[in-house]
């Protein structure tokens, strides 16, 4: 499911080829060739172009096990002011279905479940951000006022940030109620929730004190503190077994990986170095993140550098229960990217649409099934929303 990254970070400074459906240009695919070990058979990973809801661009940014995948694109149509206008979308079977508004211009999806429910905001009529809910091809909107949805979870509980009186705060919505959790006493918000209803996020104890990671379980808040040195900080994601990734941060933007579980917060310190970024865990207790340009995965008390595709810099995004990790990396000095996969302790490039030069992997399934986004010539040079998916034989 997807993380809530761009919204906290707002918050603390201020595949088989198959046809798509509503794209202006017809699927486009592209192929790259590995030799496994193990079986001594190639295999083929496939690109397809998920196509766009009628405009130019449009990006993937998550995935169930079913396939279904979630994302926004543009729509063909512009606003008053002359940009194009981009709604969520849902794609299954090859086709594309835009999933609308709540009246107003946009939308956006940012995660899905495995009962195919997707969360995301839309534009009201009046033109403010609501959380939404949609299933069964309806939207419904979330809250008693302005805000999103970060996250949903197999019992189709939804957790975000809304306004209902002008103050942020953290909202749990299930069986059709919104509950609002509360704070540490100033603007809180919601970024992750697992099957177990834990949910983590961000509270500040004023409107202007610093902002410190929380975790709400068994109808409490609980701060979670911050590392040695550092003011702030804040939780990104939350694994089935309650353990609980963030960063700890300063005014000057440094900042630090930690590991939190049973009351006790690790500073991960990657490489020994004094900043980093922690950006998912999966199952297991793998997290992932980025120090000094590079990639890690960090697993039994030890960071790993996963590499680059040859250039100076990786950015890992997301990793499945298999340890298999995605994102993207440049394959030259340029700091032009590329999706990479890394998977047993080799990372390899995903490339690009035909004629694209940049691409990005965003998440990936237990199935190996990755999306994300590339550029190609045919859109000029817009992003298109991607499946990457490995063919064998």
């Amino acid at each position: 499911m997807h993380r809530f990254a761009l919204l906290l970070a707002g918050f603390i400074a201020a595949v088989t080829l198959v046809g798509c459906a509503g794209g202006d240009d017809e699927a486009a695919t592209t192929t790259t060739t590995e030799t496994t070990t193990e079986t001594t058979t190639k295999a083929r990973w496939v690109i397809t172009d998920l196509g766009t809801l009628g405009g130019q661009e449009s990006e993937a940014v998550a995935i169930n096990e079913r396939g279904q995948i979630v994302g926004w694109s543009a729509t063909g149509a512009t606003g008053e002011n002359g940009y194009p206008i981009y709604h969520a979308f849902l794609w299954e079977n090859g086709k594309m279905t835009d999933l609308g508004t709540l009246g107003g211009e946009e939308s956006e999806a940012v995660a899905i479940n495995e009962r195919g429910q997707v969360v995301g905001w839309a534009e009201t009529r009046s033109g403010g951000r609501r959380a939404f809910l949609w299933q069964d091809g309806t939207m419904t909107g979330l809250g008693k006022g302005p805000g999103e949805a970060a996250d949903i979870n197999e019992h189709g509980q939804i957790v975000g940030l809304s306004s209902p009186r002008g103050l942020n705060g953290v909202f749990l919505w299930e069986e059709g109620k919104t509950t609002y959790l509360g704070s540490l006493g100033g603007p809180s918000g919601a970024v992750a929730i697992n099957e177990r209803g834990q949910i983590v996020g961000f509270s500040r104890a004023t409107r202007f004190t610093a902002t410190h990671a929380i975790l709400w379980q068994n109808a409490k808040m609980i701060d979670l503190g911050t590392l040695p040195g550092l003011k702030n900080s804040s939780a990104v994601a939350i694994n089935e077994r309650g353990q609980i990734i963030g960063e700890g941060r300063n005014y000057d933007f440094s900042q630090r990986a930690f590991l939190w579980h049973n009351g006790k917060m690790t500073d991960l310190k990657p490489f020994g170095a004094e900043e980093s970024d922690a950006v998912a865990i999966n199952k297991r207790g793998q997290i992932i993140g980025g120090s000094h340009l590079r990639a890690f995965l960090w697993q039994s008390g030890k960071a790993s550098d996963l590499g680059t595709l040859g250039g100076l810099s990786s950015d890992a995004v997301a990793i499945n229960g298999r340890g298999q990790v995605v994102g993207y990396a440049d394959p030259t000095a340029s700091y032009i990217s590329h999706a990479f996969l890394w998977q047993k302790g080799k990372m390899r490039d995903l490339g690009t649409l035909p004629g694209g030069k940049k691409s990005a992997a965003v998440e990936i399934n237990e199935r190996g099934q990755i999306v994300g986004w590339s550029d190609t010539w045919g859109a000029k040079f817009k992003s298109r929303a991607v499946l990457w998916t490995l063919k064998r034989g």
